[in-house]
């Protein structure tokens, strides 16, 4: 059980969303199952869908970390810097997004909101420094899975809150209208 842990926590990122853009539930939970696992090391007695307001928030944050467990732990952290009593709000959990995303906006130079729109059209990448610096930065992200042959797939797309960055918005709607 301890090694399976040990595994468990050096995952880099769960697949929260399909190639289609839409949520998994499978990753979904396997992300709340680790948030689980994390509280149950302060506090077994508790559960994490009580420490917020509704399952709906817990899994919009989920969501909002692209399944990356790095920026899980840090939006579930800035969240509760906003929270003053238990459960965590809808309010507080936008704040954490919304400082996140300008933390990423502020990552991102001119020329690379044209690379990211053609990541979240296509799901991938040109092998270039310009692709792999946005890699980098997990400004993209790169998803694996498994098909019944046994043969690896890897997609990628862009990290959940890019899309609600304005200047995201504005190129993808120039590049791909209607």
């Amino acid at each position: 059980m301890g090694y399976f842990y040990l595994i468990f926590l050096n995952i880099q990122h769960f697949w929260v969303q399909t190639y289609e853009n839409e949520p998994y539930q499978k990753g979904i939970n396997k992300v709340i199952e680790l948030l689980q696992k994390r509280l149950n090391t302060i506090d077994p007695s508790k559960s994490i869908v009580d420490l917020f307001d509704t399952r709906e928030s817990l899994e919009n944050l989920c969501l909002m970390s692209g399944g990356h467990v790095r920026n899980l732990l840090l939006l579930m952290k800035e969240a509760l810097k906003y929270t003053s009593t238990l459960p965590i709000s809808k309010k507080a959990l936008q704040r954490s997004i919304s400082e996140l995303r300008n933390t990423y906006k502020n990552t991102i130079y001119a020329n690379e909101w044209e690379a990211l729109a053609k990541v979240y059209d296509s799901k991938e990448i040109v092998n270039d420094k310009l692709y792999r610096g946005l890699l980098f930065n997990r400004c993209i992200l790169e998803y694996r899975y498994q098909q019944p042959d046994g043969e690896t797939k890897v997609w990628y797309d862009i990290h959940p809150l890019i899309k609600g960055i304005k200047e995201f918005q504005d190129t993808y709607n120039q590049l791909y209208p209607g």
